[in-house]
């Protein structure tokens, strides 16, 4: 049983590594920006190596490769983000977490984020100046963006939003001035072109924007039409 994977390193099986970690995978695969990330199993064939000492051992040479500042948690389930029903905050992630192997070993234990079925992705905690949402609609798509990944995923406010439908788009909010919005607009157009053919019309996209790069943090299928 291989307890680790990186996100770089191939192909993951939705069904042992869940669809989260899957599809981040996939992304990398196909080229895209996606945060460094390695994802460790989960459930009752992982609970041999729940060992604080062995989980660091197994995590030390990820972040010597990587060197993140901080990482966060984030739970993949096999039973996220199919196809019927797919929604942002339903599993389990921490943030802010110091990038050493002894805390990341001891928060994954303390925090009950290795239990369950999937997989537990630790991922490189981006230092973007903003985080959001790409929501396809009709024949185009609507981001909408916030300083905080916290707004953006939990639903509260956001700070701007932009709204294309094919070479047309509208923008606004409070922080719109300060937003990034035409770059915004190409970045998401090639995002949408590359995504569409392996994943479908319908898209829910998760990223982060950092040092001018769209980074993706998460790719599910919108299962509610807006």
């Amino acid at each position: 049983m291989q307890w680790a994977q990186d996100l770089q390193a191939g192909a993951l099986d939705p069904i042992v590594w869940g669809r989260k970690a899957s599809r981040l995978a996939d992304c990398t695969r196909f080229g895209l920006s996606v945060p460094p990330g390695l994802a460790i199993t989960r459930g009752a064939e992982s609970e041999r190596i729940l060992d604080e000492t062995a989980l660091a051992d197994l995590i030390q040479p990820w972040l010597t490769v990587n060197n993140p500042r901080a990482v966060i948690l984030r739970a993949s389930e096999i039973s996220e983000d199919g196809d019927e029903t797919a929604a942002a905050g339903l599993s389990l992630s921490v943030a802010d977490v110091p990038a050493t192997a002894a805390i990341v070993s001891q928060t994954l234990v303390e925090s009950g984020i290795l239990l369950g079925e999937g997989s537990v992705v630790i991922q490189s905690q981006l230092q973007a100046s903003w985080f959001g949402v790409l929501m396809t609609i009709g024949g185009g798509w609507r981001i909408e963006m916030s300083k905080s990944h916290q707004a953006v995923t939990s639903g509260d406010a956001i700070d701007a939003w932009l709204e294309t439908d094919g070479d047309q788009y509208d923008a606004g909010g409070a922080c719109i001035a300060g937003a990034p919005i035409l770059s915004l607009a190409i970045n998401s157009k090639l995002l949408v072109d590359r995504l569409m053919p392996p994943f479908g019309r319908h898209l829910d996209v998760e990223w982060a924007w950092s040092h001018g790069t769209m980074s993706l943090l998460q790719v599910r299928p919108l299962t509610v039409q807006l």
